[in-house]
């Protein structure tokens, strides 16, 4: 990769060589860089407040606090939706 966030290159590169739609791919990210990378990329993202607080994450399609509350079927779900606004998610799912 020669660009780093907010540049896609790391996410495209990764994207196409696993041979996947980037619109089925959905990326997890913990700063507002990450997120522009991966919306640019065309995928869609969900942040992490880890390390930033979710106003800074806005951007993103959902904010979770962690990897804990990740829920595989409404992830599924929101893959599959043509939703266009962000969803904030500050509890578990």
């Amino acid at each position: 990769v020669h660009q780093g966030k907010p540049d896609p290159e790391g996410f495209t590169l990764a994207i196409r060589k696993l041979g996947i739609d980037p619109k089925q791919t959905v990326i997890f990210e913990d700063s507002p860089a990450g997120i522009e990378a991966g919306k640019r990329a065309g995928a869609l993202v969900i942040a992490l407040s880890t390390t930033h607080p979710p106003e800074r994450l806005r951007a993103a399609k959902l904010i979770l606090p962690d990897l804990t509350t990740v829920d595989p079927d409404f992830i599924e779900t929101l893959v599959r939706s043509t939703a266009t606004s962000p969803i904030n998610a500050r509890h578990n799912l």
